[in-house]
């Protein structure tokens, strides 16, 4: 049974197929063997880095999670504010902006329902750019949808005043 990625037709597979090689070689062990060997030491290399990553990551979903408890006991605005917080601090993920376009539109502040939509279109953007990937295109295209009808209730309550 072959352990390693020699199904993906790419460099980056290549490139781990040569370094399974070289470690059988240096190891003098079967491919599974020096698979696994390798997979510890990859293990034990990244394991400060995730737990790191971890720890950057908790105020994050705290912050989420409260924001999302506030909303269901129905303090709107203090959702809003976790959320603002959130998405202002970089958060990537989709929830605040979501959240923040739909809380803004039912309460018919639609500039700031926009700039939501537009901050999250800049995230995935940025996102985009570091790590292309089918799903941030189709999400930019929702989003500016999004905008284009905020745009035309907004034009109804704004005397006429049209945001881009």
């Amino acid at each position: 049974m072959e352990y390693a990625v020699s199904e993906i037709n790419s460099d980056f597979g290549k490139k781990i197929n040569e370094i399974l090689d070289e470690f059988t070689r240096e190891a003098k062990v079967d491919r599974p063997t020096a698979f696994i060997m390798a997979k510890k030491q990859v293990d034990k290399q990244t394991k400060p880095y995730i737990e790191a990553a971890q720890r950057i990551m908790e105020p994050f979903r705290t912050t989420l999670y409260n924001a999302q408890e506030l909303e269901r006991k129905g303090q709107v605005d203090g959702a809003a504010t976790l959320y603002e917080k959130l998405t202002e601090a970089g958060f990537t993920g989709s929830m605040p902006y979501e959240r923040l376009r739909i809380i803004y539109t039912k309460q018919k502040q639609y500039e700031k329902a926009i700039a939501a939509c537009q901050s999250f279109i800049a995230t995935l953007n940025m996102l985009q750019s570091f790590a292309p990937r089918p799903q941030y295109i189709k999400l930019i295209e929702e989003y500016k949808l999004y905008i284009d009808k905020l745009n035309l209730r907004a034009g109804t309550t704004l005397e006429g005043k049209i945001v881009s």
